[in-house]
Formats: structure tokens, C-alpha cells, sequence
């Protein structure tokens, strides 16, 4: 978790347009690493923005905690 560098709402990555699913923007999001991109899919454009700031706030947690930590 300590190299995830953004969370982006929407279609943003290439993977995405190598699949062809810029139309799904609403439901997708991308996570960006040091060592790649994870791209997700999720079921709506509420699910989606639920969980990234989820995913947002358990990421600044986890590297809050890691450097009290070190």
C-alpha cells in the first residue's frame, strides 16, 4: 500500500482503452502503483465512488500507521 501513488475515478489508464471501455467511466477506476495499475469495474458510478474513498482512506491510514511505526 506504501507505493500507491493516486486513485482516479473513471476510464484513465490504457488498459482501459485497449479494451474498449471508455463508455464505462461512471463505474471504473484505476489504482496507480509504483509497479503498475490496477483497473476496476464496478457495478455503478455510486459503488465505485464509495469505494475509492474507502480505499482512500485505508491507504492514508496504512502509511500513517507505517511510518509511526518506522
Amino acid at each position: 500500500m506504501s507505493d500507491v501513488s493516486d486513485i482516479r475515478e473513471g476510464t484513465h489508464s490504457y488498459g482501459f482503452v485497449l479494451t474498449g471501455s471508455l463508455d464505462k467511466h461512471q463505474q471504473c477506476m484505476c489504482v496507480i502503483a509504483s509497479q503498475g495499475v490496477i483497473n476496476i469495474e464496478l457495478t455503478s458510478e455510486v459503488v465505485r465512488n464509495i469505494f475509492a474513498d474507502r480505499l482512500r482512506k485505508f491507504i492514508l491510514f496504512s502509511q500513517l500507521e507505517y511510518n509511526h511505526f518506522n
